[in-house]
């Protein structure tokens, strides 16, 4: 996107870990593939090592989820054999083709990719096998301009009492 030196900033040893870290906040970042270069100096100044590596630039976007009955009301507790839809929204995305992948965490655990429509709304109805119960946490991700972004994690609860008569 531009060319030339953006920003300059210094790395600090974390001992405990063994690794440099540092943080950088950039304003007004035009989207866009960057190279950042990377130099080691010694305490002197004299050039140890040098490295590069990418970093992208990408339109902000944000991913959320919801847990909804047959009536499209949110809910939290659901009784066994009841739908339960996996809805949520992919926003600020101006691209089509976007899919959210869907985990729901429980006795198993479930990944749906599931895909958005043209306003980045996605829906799954998820069909819990009916002899499992007790609580699920579903978040959703998705991948936008190489950017991965995840939902916070919703919690839902299936309880009740299933019986199956053998014939």
């Amino acid at each position: 996107p531009g060319s030339g030196e953006i920003a300059e900033g210094t790395l600090t040893y974390n001992p405990n870990t063994g690794k440099y870290a540092g943080q950088h906040k950039f304003t007004a970042l035009a989207t866009g593939d960057y190279t950042v270069f990377l130099m080691a100096k010694s305490a002197g100044g004299e050039d140890l090592a040098t490295a590069a590596a990418g970093l992208k630039c990408a339109a902000d976007f944000d991913i959320t989820v919801e847990t909804k009955n047959a009536a499209n009301a949110i809910v939290s507790q659901y009784a066994a054999g009841d739908k339960i839809f996996i809805t949520g929204k992919v926003s600020g995305v101006t691209q089509t083709g976007v899919k959210a992948l869907i985990r729901i965490v429980g006795e198993e655990e479930w990944k749906v990719l599931a895909p958005c429509d043209a306003s980045g709304n996605f829906s799954y109805e998820f069909e819990l096998p009916a002899d499992f119960g007790g609580s699920y946490s579903v978040k959703a991700t998705a991948n936008v301009g190489g950017i991965s972004r995840t939902s916070e994690s919703k919690v839902f609860t299936v309880e009740g009492l299933y019986v199956s008569l053998l014939s």
